[in-house]
């Protein structure tokens, strides 16, 4: 023989202003068994039966009360398109209701375990998940005959219109997110009866350094970079003309060998470098053979004119 445990655990999970998701996570881990949630499973089916997207109301036992504060309908008399709320005194339970006779009710609920007699645990339907469960002599306050741990709080109206009496009173937003200059970031505000409201906040202006220059693809580029998150902003784009600078003689000429000298271009990232050849030396004559060459020559020339003297005489 088996019976029935309801162990559920509801906790908060991304709350926003939009519900068209689910709010809860949808899996729970219990003694080792993974089941779907109740408050998952309840959402889901209010939503997908009628359309109404709840808020978070938090853990299941404090589904109504925050759903009175919010403004929904509730009462103590069985409905169908309602949500059955339970108390167990830690988390509690929430059921959606699909048939009522008096005191007794048909639901569809998740976060079902079975325990055998050798304490085994086990997922009702292999998820936790109960469709057409039958709740008989069901009153506020009185415990469930299959599960004493559970007494009903009441009943959450679907189909009945919300109230708009209550006044949300929001506190102060408090960042959820930093924006940067490359993303939004989120900041949040909670009302008395625990509704929260989220505000993007606006991309941060980018921190531009210092204006720099840089070749690419024979364009001089003209830009600044974010100090934070390395955005470029191109202010200029121009083709690139070389601007050289002085020559450098890189080879002395000789009379024998021509010279080198090149210029580079003083653009930074460019280095080009052009290279021009420098003539050879013209040869030049030391003073020393000059002179030693005019005095043979004048001794050539005395020579001769005494030889010229004495043919003359015979």
């Amino acid at each position: 023989m088996k019976k029935y445990i309801f162990i559920i655990i509801c906790l908060f999970f991304n709350l926003n202003l939009v519900y068209a998701n689910n709010p809860y996570g949808k899996y729970q881990q219990l003694y080792g068994v993974q089941t779907v949630r109740c408050t998952y499973y309840a959402w889901q089916q209010a939503y997908d039966n009628t359309k109404v997207e709840l808020p978070n109301f938090g853990n299941a036992r404090n589904w109504y009360d925050n759903a009175k504060k919010a403004g929904y309908q509730v009462g103590s008399k069985p409905k169908i398109k309602s949500i059955a709320v339970f108390d167990d005194g830690v988390y509690g339970h929430v059921a959606y209701v699909t048939s009522v006779d008096g005191n007794n009710i048909t639901v569809n609920e998740a976060g079902v375990v079975l325990v055998d007699l050798n304490g085994n645990y086990s997922a009702y339907n292999g998820d936790g998940i109960y469709k057409g469960r039958t709740i008989n002599n069901l009153k506020v306050g009185k415990p469930l005959e299959d599960n004493p741990n559970l007494k009903l709080l009441g009943y959450i109206y679907l189909d009945e219109p919300v109230k708009e009496s209550h006044v949300h009173n929001y506190g102060d937003f408090v960042i959820i997110k930093e924006a940067t200059c490359q993303e939004e970031g989120l900041k949040e505000r909670v009302c008395s009866c625990g509704k929260k409201e989220t505000e993007k906040i606006p991309k941060l202006e980018h921190t531009y350094g210092e204006i720099k220059t840089k070749l690419e693809n024979n364009q001089e580029i003209t830009y600044q970079e974010c100090e934070i998150c390395s955005e470029i902003n191109i202010l200029e784009e121009k083709e690139h003309i070389h601007q050289y600078g002085e020559w450098e003689i890189i080879k002395n000429p000789t009379s024998q060998e021509e010279g080198e000298k090149t210029k580079t271009c003083l653009f930074e990232g460019c280095n080009d470098i052009v290279t021009m050849s420098i003539p050879k030396l013209e040869k030049e004559f030391p003073m020393n053979n000059i002179l030693i060459g005019g005095i043979i020559l004048i001794i050539l020339l005395t020579v001769i004119l005494i030889l010229n003297k004495k043919l003359k005489k015979h």
